[in-house]
């Protein structure tokens, strides 16, 4: 035997559905309300990775210029390492120009002496060292 419930009525159903509804309702704006969070909350999380990507960028670029200073500071060290170097090496070039220096000035005098010796030699002794050839003759004639 089959038996049949008779559908509820209208306002039956309307008792029930009524609730129903109105639970939805709360719950689509209590959703509306969580969306819009969320849209905010999105833009600001997208504000704040884009600041980021801008300072990691700011970042390489300070890397790159740290590095590029401290190449530069290995490349003066190395230098200045040099120009030590060949300051050093000219001082001791300085100190053997001024002996070289002294003792052609002692070989002169020696010189000077034997050009007055050679006939015609007086032609070659310079302005300067006439008071030394004056000696030399002095010397000589005594």
């Amino acid at each position: 035997m089959c038996t049949r419930h008779a559908p509820p009525s209208p306002p039956q159903v309307a008792k029930v559905v009524a609730p129903k509804k109105a639970k939805l309702a709360e719950a689509e704006a209590s959703y509306q309300e969580v969306m819009v969070g969320l849209t905010a909350k999105q833009a600001e999380l997208q504000s704040l990775l884009d600041k980021l990507a801008s300072m990691e960028a700011e970042l390489k670029g300070q890397q790159r210029k740290k590095e590029q200073l401290e190449s530069d500071i290995e490349l003066c060290s190395v230098k200045l390492e040099r120009a030590g170097k060949l300051i050093g090496g000219l001082g001791g070039e300085k100190a053997r120009w001024e002996e070289t220096a002294r003792e052609l000035a002692k070989a002169q005098v020696g010189k000077a002496g034997r050009v007055l010796a050679q006939p015609g030699g007086a032609n070659h002794v310079l302005s300067n060292e006439i008071d030394i050839l004056v000696a030399l003759v002095e010397h000589v004639g005594q």
